[in-house]
Parts: C-alpha cells; sequence; structure tokens
C-alpha cells in the first residue's frame, strides 16, 4: 500500500500507468523462493503488457514501458537490462546490488546486520540454522562479474537508457556496482545521493524516476 501511494503520487500526474510486482519471498510472493533469474517475472510482465496494452487500457502505449527495480529488485532490473532482447524503452535500478555484496565469504555476511541478513535468508530460502558457508554459496549465484554469471563488465554497451540510483555509501550496493551496471549502457544516467545507508528515501528517488 506504501508503494501504491508514493507511485501514485509522483507518477499519476505524468499520466504514468503503473505495474507491481511482488519479488519471491515478500508480499503475496513470499511463498516463492527468490533465485539468480528472478528476472523472468519483470520479463514475462513485460511481454504481457507490451502485447496487450490496447486490450488491457487504450491509454496504454505498449512503445513506451520501461522496468524498475530497487534493492533485490535493482538486481533483477538490472539483468533485465542485460538481455537485451525485449525492447524495454528504458530500466531503471534503485541501489541494485548486481556484484560485490554476492562475493563476500562467509565471514563477512555473518559481520553484516543480522536482522538484514535474516531476511535474505528468507527470501532464498536458506534455513534460519544453515552455516553462514551454505548462506554464501546461495549467495555467490546472484554475483553478475565476471566470477558469478559473466554478465558485467558488458562486452559491449546496450544503447538502452538507463537509470541508475545510489548513495554514496550503500553496505548493499556500493558505488561501484551503480558504476559497473551504468557502464553497460551508451545512455546511462547515473544519480548518486550524498546519503550514508541503503537507497534513498522513497519520494526523493521515485520524483526523479518520474521526471526520467
Amino acid at each position: 500500500d506504501i508503494f501504491y501511494r508514493s507511485w501514485e503520487r509522483a507518477l499519476a500526474p505524468r499520466g504514468i500507468a503503473v505495474l507491481l510486482l511482488d519479488m519471491p519471498g515478500i508480499g503475496d510472493s513470499r511463498g516463492h523462493v527468490l533465485t539468480p533469474n528472478s528476472d523472468k517475472l519483470h520479463v514475462a510482465a513485460f511481454k504481457h503488457l507490451k502485447r496487450n496494452a490496447k486490450a488491457i487500457d487504450p491509454r496504454l502505449d505498449g512503445s513506451r514501458i520501461a522496468v524498475e527495480g530497487a534493492s533485490f529488485g535493482g538486481h533483477a532490473a538490472g539483468r533485465f537490462f542485460l538481455r537485451r532482447d525485449v525492447g524495454a524503452a528504458g530500466v531503471v535500478s534503485v541501489c541494485g546490488p548486481v556484484d560485490h555484496v554476492f562475493r563476500k565469504s562467509a565471514q563477512g555476511y555473518e559481520a553484516m546486520p543480522r536482522m538484514t541478513m535474516d531476511a535474505v535468508r528468507s527470501r532464498l530460502g536458506v534455513a534460519p540454522d544453515a552455516t553462514w558457508d551454505v548462506l554464501a554459496q546461495q549467495m555467490h549465484r546472484f554475483a553478475l562479474g565476471p566470477a558469478g554469471q559473466g554478465l558485467l563488465p558488458a562486452g559491449t554497451p546496450s544503447t538502452m537508457p538507463l537509470l541508475a540510483i545510489g548513495t554514496t555509501d550503500d553496505p548493499v550496493a556500493p558505488l561501484e556496482d551503480v558504476a559497473l551496471l551504468a557502464d553497460a549502457s551508451t545512455r546511462a544516467d547515473l544519480r548518486i545521493f550524498d546519503i550514508d545507508g541503503h537507497c534513498p528515501n522513497r519520494v526523493a528517488r521515485d520524483a526523479i524516476v518520474a521526471d526520467w
């Protein structure tokens, strides 16, 4: 409900419609496990909207559909962007981790805030009593860099518009990750908030996304 109200304030006045998806592990998708290729949900939703836009609502323009994701959703948005075979009008990744946080050692994850890691365990389907080594193995599968899925750095930059948003000191999506994804587009717009912590507040970032 919070997300609906925030996007309604930012996007509705500009005539922008929104389809919201709950990523696996949260909301109505809490019964599903988050996987390294969960962007397939975004791809399926995008293709459905593009194919049926006018049937869904005559006001929709199937040629002007963009995809946004924040935090773990930003990881999925990054993978969506790197697919290059869907033809989106643009992609927005807000504080999306793409590599560094997924390459930590077991000790590195153990040192992170317990509340954060408990939530990660739940979303990845890792038992609360599983060792940190087990969690590390699961996390490593999400890395998009050379040591993981090998999607970044991109060999040939895409011409698809990309908006990448981050903060100057994000323990989950460091500046290196935000820049790594931005370098994959020749039409990247990089916006960094000079604050500490994971993700800028919704009001500030939604205003930037809406204007973009």
